[in-house]
């Protein structure tokens, strides 16, 4: 059996160079970007141990579940079991049932408002063991 003649190359089609690639970014409205509304959050931990303030913006597209986020990153995610809550008058209003919905979609169209939050502190074997 005779095998094929090759010129030492393998056939196929040549590979573009990343300069030849035509890439198409969309273009951004940047005067769109401005008009998008802020919402101006105070998040307060009103435990015992320690009273911590954070205040942040976000766009009223994001949910709570964002703030939950930025309140475990200020934390750097020594919090577990983090709850949300509003007070209305003396009894506390968790909003687990709501923390996907956009603000948009909750019709929250205040500039700034006040929410709480409560967690457990991280829980780890090492955290716990004796150093005798």
């Amino acid at each position: 059996m005779k095998g094929r003649k090759t010129s030492g190359k393998k056939g196929g089609k040549k590979k573009k160079k990343v300069a030849e690639y035509n890439y198409k970014y969309p273009k951004l409205d940047f005067e769109e970007l401005k008009k998008v509304k802020m919402l101006n959050f105070l998040a307060r931990n009103n435990s015992s141990n320690a009273a911590t303030i954070i205040e942040g913006s976000v766009p009223i597209d994001y949910s709570f579940h964002k703030i939950k986020e930025i309140i475990q990153e200020k934390h750097k995610s020594s919090c577990s079991n983090l709850r949300l809550y509003i007070l209305e008058g003396q009894e506390k209003k968790y909003l687990d049932n709501v923390l996907c919905r956009t603000f948009k979609e909750l019709g929250i169209t205040v500039e700034k408002f006040t929410l709480y939050y409560e967690f457990d502190p991280f829980v780890h074997p090492m955290f716990e063991a004796s150093l005798a």
